[in-house]
């Protein structure tokens, strides 16, 4: 598999392929859990503080409360 500038697969990378640009896939999405600090969301670009609830988006990025909902 080809690696991106970065030494990553092209699909996990965040500067090579964007958060907003990656459609999200619920089948690789990780367990909640409570963020340790605070972040930004790769669905909607709102900010994420430290406490929320979030969880991984399998692709390099997290997800807030709102965009990881499975029923999309």
């Amino acid at each position: 598999m080809a690696e991106c500038i970065h030494d990553l697969d092209p699909v996990a990378c965040g500067t090579c392929n964007p958060p907003l640009a990656r459609p999200p896939v619920p089948e690789l999405w990780g367990p909640w859990f409570t963020a340790g600090y605070g972040s930004e969301c790769d669905g909607c670009g709102d900010g994420i503080r430290a406490g929320d609830t979030i969880r991984a988006d399998g692709q390099g990025g997290y997800l807030c409360s709102d965009c990881g909902r499975e029923e999309l």
